[in-house]
């Protein structure tokens, strides 16, 4: 029998295979972008520049070094996808088969569900501005022409991933790693991934996150403040559990929102992209809940989202053999328990873990201890 949670659970997984498909089709626009992009630059110019919180330039690239640049920024995007979809695909088969829950989603499931929770936020947010009577300031979008579009947005996806999350997040955790004579491989702090959210990590996502939706304001206003911290935390997120190439991605999601209704105009196309938004927003608003749910009861050390509560059927206790693979570790519990012990994280101080590949893996802040 299907049950609810089944259910939901495919309905975001086959609502990702949506999103998959608008992805290859701006990633094909991205590909086309290079015909229209590279004849404009000999009389264009960009500017690369860092963020401390506000903006400060570092280079003009103009001419050649523009056409390399955006070059870069097409391969890096596809590349970026082809990674994502080459780690994903495995589990997102299994993922397809909604009868049982995995222990660890895809990359691409979690991209995909993070994309509609930071969407619905963003609808929700503007919703609520425009009930009041406000109208934020924006950039001036339309009327630009539409290699100027698919070039800057194309350099967002890419170049403020690597200001905001490289710099702000990866390399001062590089620092003080060094600093104590401990870390990981150096690709890990250019190119993220593997990170536990220990205090340093959260820490480092935060301040990320203040910088890049500071930034936001020379060229928007302060109600863009709170979408664009927001989307902060999910593309630090990304950056420190899954790598840079799963930020860059969803923030390309975002970005190129709009981009087929701008290369196909017409009404049908801006019919059928209004529709698929608004199934995107609906089945957002779950995941939005999902994922507080999931941030809060980190932040206060004990699990509030249903999925992690489960019911154990009573067992005759005289004849259980306890398997460290197969039980948590629960402060309090221990005493009861054949051969445990008291477990104490030297990271954060939490008193849960799981045994996992004979090692322990604290409950809180994921990180593994030998």
């Amino acid at each position: 029998m299907v049950t609810i949670k089944q259910i939901l659970r495919g309905v975001g997984t086959y609502t990702v295979l949506s999103l998959v498909a608008i992805t290859i089709l701006n990633i094909f626009i991205l590909i086309w972008s290079i015909q229209i992009v590279l004849p404009q630059t000999p009389n264009y110019h960009t500017t690369l520049f860092i963020i401390v919180p506000w903006i400060v330039d570092l280079v003009e690239l103009t001419g050649i070094s523009f056409a390399i640049y955006h070059i870069l920024l097409v391969l890096a995007i596809v590349s970026s996808f082809i990674l994502l979809i080459w780690k994903s695909w495995r589990v997102f088969i299994k993922e397809m088969s909604v009868e049982k829950a995995l222990e660890r989603h895809s990359p691409l499931y979690v991209v995909g569900t993070i994309f509609f929770a930071v969407l619905f936020f963003n609808v929700i947010y503007y919703l609520i501005l425009s009930a009041a009577g406000i109208t934020p300031r924006t950039p001036e979008l339309e009327g630009r022409e539409l290699w100027k579009l698919l070039y800057g947005f194309a350099s967002a996806s890419v170049w403020e991933e690597i200001v905001s999350r490289m710099l702000l997040i990866g390399i001062p955790l590089l620092i003080i790693d060094k600093a104590r004579r401990r870390g990981r491989s150096l690709k890990n702090y250019f190119l993220g991934g593997n990170f536990s959210l220990g205090k340093l990590e959260i820490t480092f996502l935060i301040i990320s996150s203040i910088f890049f939706s500071s930034a936001h304001i020379f060229s928007w206003d302060a109600f863009k403040l709170l979408p664009t911290f927001v989307a902060g935390l999910a593309l630090g997120y990304l950056f420190l559990t899954q790598g840079i190439y799963a930020s860059i991605m969803l923030h390309f999601m975002v970005d190129y929102l709009s981009i087929p209704t701008e290369v196909f105009s017409g009404l049908t196309s801006l019919i059928l992209m209004g529709l698929i938004i608004f199934a995107w927003v609906a089945v957002g608003f779950l995941y939005f809940i999902n994922y507080t749910a999931k941030a809060i009861g980190f932040l206060i050390g004990r699990k509030i989202w249903p999925d992690s509560i489960t019911v154990e059927k009573e067992e005759d206790k005289s004849s259980t053999i306890y398997n460290p693979a197969q039980m948590d570790i629960r402060h309090g519990d221990q005493q009861n328990r054949p051969g445990s012990f008291g477990f104490a994280c030297p990271y954060c101080g939490y008193t849960e873990a799981r045994y996992r590949d004979g090692r322990f893996e604290c409950l809180r802040c994921g990180r593994i201890i030998n």
